[in-house]
């Protein structure tokens, strides 16, 4: 496993109406966040929400990330 590099840590977009995870707007934003020289992407990691998941939306997480 190679580790060089910058991983980043993503942020959970939410649905302002029922509060559930937004897959679409999640999507959306790892599309433009691979657009760059990074070196992966850190899903439910130190950006504070991942107590928040379920293991549900963060497995929906994870394979919405490895799709793009």
């Amino acid at each position: 496993m190679n580790l060089d590099g910058v991983f980043l840590p993503v942020t959970t977009p939410f649905d302002a109406t029922t509060g559930d995870t937004d897959l679409e707007a999640f999507a959306s934003n790892v599309g433009l966040w691979c657009a760059h020289p990074i070196a992966g992407l850190v899903v439910g990691g130190s950006t504070g929400e991942q107590p928040l998941l379920d293991e549900d939306e963060l497995e929906a997480m994870k394979r919405a990330a490895g799709e793009k």
